[in-house]
């Protein structure tokens, strides 16, 4: 995870927001079914924000 910022926003409300990548193996999760090479591992993306209230 990165760490974006964090301020005040527009609406009177406080954020904070943060991002990341993973990546998975599908086999790690019961998935056996063979779909070819690029299909064996799974690249996750996260973005995630959060509001102080």
């Amino acid at each position: 995870m990165t760490y974006l910022g964090e301020g005040n926003d527009p609406w009177g409300g406080y954020r904070a927001g943060f991002e990341g990548t993973t990546e998975i193996a599908l086999v790690d999760y019961g998935i056996l079914k063979d779909l070819g090479p690029a299909s064996q591992k799974l690249d996750l993306f996260f973005s995630i924000e959060g509001i102080k209230k």
